[in-house]
């Protein structure tokens, strides 16, 4: 759990208002845990989310830094951006976090997903909006439904499951998901490996930025 602290007379406070999406977070938290494990680059890569929301949020409406400390009195909030943080539009989402993280890390993983065809993308979608919900694993059947009302919300044709299956496999050859054994494809086992890489691998595809927001 990262807290954000302010100082008022010299004494650490925490900040009042939220600054990260949970989800933002999460991701962020599983990243640098895959990776080193390091807070130090935890935090590094949070303070650079924030600094991209701060440059959009001086573009939007030219006030001054998100972190800029009042001076008229210590019981105010301490930056003009402070309220603007309530509304969850105005704190760092999924999105900047996935920036902030792409480039701290290089990953050639992330550069496999995003050279992905269009479909094999939203399998992979597909199965983090699953896991969201908290499921651990799921049967290829299972995943082509959640496939099937993705393609359909982008308003283009969806495989069926032989097809499906196959592509399943690329995917599974490539290490970005498991599949179990089963004598019938559609009950074969699908387990996802590697969740925070797809999540902001896709972020700069805003079909796919949309999609996720949504879980």
């Amino acid at each position: 759990m990262i807290v954000f602290l302010r100082y008022q007379h010299g004494i650490p406070k925490a900040l009042p208002y939220d600054v990260f999406q949970p989800q933002a977070l999460e991701i962020c938290a599983r990243r640098v845990a895959a990776a080193s494990g390091d807070m130090r680059k935890a935090l590094c890569v949070c303070r650079n989310a924030i600094e991209m929301l701060e440059e959009e949020l001086k573009n939007q409406s030219g006030s001054t830094g998100l972190l800029q400390v009042e001076q008229a009195s210590p019981h105010q909030l301490i930056s003009p951006v402070a309220e603007l943080l309530k509304q969850e539009i105005n704190i760092v989402r999924v999105d900047y976090m996935a920036i902030a993280l792409s480039r701290a890390f290089k990953s050639a993983i992330v550069d496999t997903i995003q050279s992905l065809p269009q479909h094999q993308q939203m399998i992979l979608c597909s199965l983090v909006k699953l896991f969201r919900k908290g499921k651990k694993d799921t049967t290829i059947g299972d995943l082509n439904k959640s496939y099937s009302e993705i393609c359909k919300s982008a308003l283009i044709p969806h495989s069926g499951i032989p097809e499906f299956s196959n592509m399943c496999k690329v995917l599974g050859d490539q290490g970005l998901l498991k599949l179990g054994q089963s004598r019938e494809d559609r009950l074969r086992r699908v387990i996802l490996k590697i969740d925070a890489d797809i999540t902001f691998a896709l972020q700069g595809i805003r079909f796919f930025r949309n999609c996720l927001q949504q879980c």
